[in-house]
Formats: structure tokens, C-alpha cells, sequence
């Protein structure tokens, strides 16, 4: 295997099983995300550093750097793409 389809499959390979994480945890109801009500958040802002508040922060946190991780992956795999195809349109317009 030559040295640019290794990169080009592990690129690959990154960016599925990153895009693949969601939608495998919630086919198998592994992942169930549940928004707080109300009074939850009232509670939460009453006793700032409760368990529950952690909680939530630790899993905003690692959703954020999971669509942090994604974003980059498929930024890296377009911009390897759009390199290798090289397409190029010459438009030529009258003068």
C-alpha cells in the first residue's frame, strides 16, 4: 500500500468511527440524553456546586469536544479530498 492510501484510509477510518458513536448509542439505548425541567434548573442555580450541576457541566464539556473532534476530522478529510481531486473549471467568458 503506498504511503497516501494508508493516510487516505485512516482518515477514513477516523471520521466513521467518530460520526459512528452517536447513532450506535442510541440504536442500542445505551445513550439516552434528558433535558432538565424548570425546577431542576432552579434547584441547580440555588446550590451551585451540586453533584447534579457537575454532572451536566462534565457532559456538556464532552459534547462539546466531541463536535470539536468531528468538526476537525471532516475538516481534514475535505480538505485532503478537495486536494487530491483537484478539479479545476475553466470558465471562459466572452470579452
Amino acid at each position: 500500500m503506498t504511503a497516501t492510501r494508508t493516510r487516505t484510509l485512516a482518515i477514513a477510518t477516523s471520521v466513521l468511527a467518530t460520526a459512528a458513536a452517536p447513532p450506535v448509542l442510541a440504536a442500542t439505548d445505551t445513550w439516552q440524553p434528558s433535558l432538565p425541567t424548570s425546577d431542576d434548573i432552579r434547584k441547580m442555580i440555588a446550590s451551585p456546586m451540586s453533584a447534579q450541576l457537575v454532572t451536566a457541566l462534565i457532559g456538556a464539556a464532552a459534547v462539546a469536544l466531541w463536535l470539536l473532534l468531528i468538526t476537525t476530522l471532516l475538516t481534514h478529510a475535505y480538505t485532503t479530498l478537495a486536494r487530491r481531486a483537484r478539479w479545476r473549471v475553466a470558465i471562459r467568458l466572452p470579452l
